[in-house]
């Protein structure tokens, strides 16, 4: 057969409905055989795929894929002891496929010990078939603003915790927040972030850094209240992470999304906490010099990637 044949046999079974009357539509699944159109352009079908035009709405891919938090009920199991316990530890929330511990690993190989969860258990499915064999990588499913799943997967007492909370409830808050022009600028006084500082800084044992990468935006105004960070987030973590540490530890909190309201809105919850310290304001770069997927993905598309960090106090 010819090249001429070939490509008249391949715009034989295509659909023969003019996209704006530029160009043929690309679909070849055909169902209506005498008018040769795909089931997308069928009338007989087409009802089915026809939006809304009285109350348009447009789902995004990531409203498809984030999860709501109150559907992880089931606590997770305890982290089991490392075989190096002197180890610091990297906690990775929202570790998804867990990738990004993974590179981690084969950088620094056994210089961390690294925990991942994530709400979504068929990604902690992945993560934990294909890193079961590394000793110092653990992947939990659970709900990070439930204290119970906290308890169950670091082995506290609640009852010990739920006091810490509330001691730490009856202080008084300063805030580093101020307004400007009636809008709140969070951490108007820049820290100068060393890199390098930071770095060596990470030699202390217990959760040391937890990484919150590119959390799930929940644009909506209805569904703000899902978003991970929020005044008793941020309390909550910071008397699990001091119990787990026994007090004496130095640890450290990354943040980092490609939405600047996003980024902006957790550096100011995390601002207006006394028991945090921002060393870091926008940063460039990812302070492990390694990237996630989805630093990876704005990379590709130059699209900014906010950063901060935070010390825990």
């Amino acid at each position: 057969m010819t090249d001429v044949d070939h490509s008249v046999d391949v715009f034989k079974n295509q659909c023969k409905f003019m996209v704006r009357g530029l160009r043929r539509c690309r679909n070849t699944a055909t169902v209506n055989t005498e008018e040769q159109l795909c089931s997308y352009h069928d009338p007989a079908t087409q009802l089915t795929h026809m939006k809304n035009t009285e109350n348009p709405t447009r789902i995004s891919s990531s409203h498809k894929r984030m999860t709501r938090p109150d559907s992880v009920i089931q606590p997770p199991e305890k982290i089991l002891p490392f075989k190096q316990t002197s180890l610091p530890v990297i906690l990775d929330i929202g570790c998804a496929r867990g990738l990004w511990l993974e590179h981690l690993q084969q950088k620094f190989k056994n210089d961390f010990n690294y925990i991942g969860v994530e709400l979504r258990e068929e990604l902690i499915t992945v993560a934990t078939t294909r890193n079961h064999s590394k000793e110092n990588i653990q992947f939990r499913c659970m709900n990070c603003q439930k204290p119970s799943h906290w308890c169950s997967l670091l082995n506290l007492k609640f009852g010990q915790l739920d006091q810490h909370v509330q001691k730490l409830e009856n202080r008084t808050k300063k805030s580093n927040v101020r307004i400007i022009e009636g809008k709140k600028v969070a951490i108007m006084d820049r820290p100068v972030y060393n890199a390098e500082f930071f770095m060596k800084s990470l030699q202390s044992t217990g959760i040391t850094v937890i990484c919150i990468q590119f959390p799930d935006p929940w644009a909506k105004s209805r569904h703000r209240k899902r978003r991970l960070v929020d005044d008793g987030f941020v309390t909550m973590l910071h008397n699990v992470v001091r119990l787990w540490n026994h007090q004496s530890e130095e640890s450290f909190i990354y943040l980092s999304s490609d939405r600047e309201d996003l980024h902006d809105e957790m550096v100011q919850v995390f601002s207006k906490n006394e028991k945090y310290k921002c060393i870091g304001y926008r940063i460039s770069g990812h302070p492990f010099q390694i990237g996630t997927e989805r630093d990876l993905v704005c990379e590709h598309l130059h699209r900014e990637v906010y950063r901060s960090i935070f010390k825990m106090l």
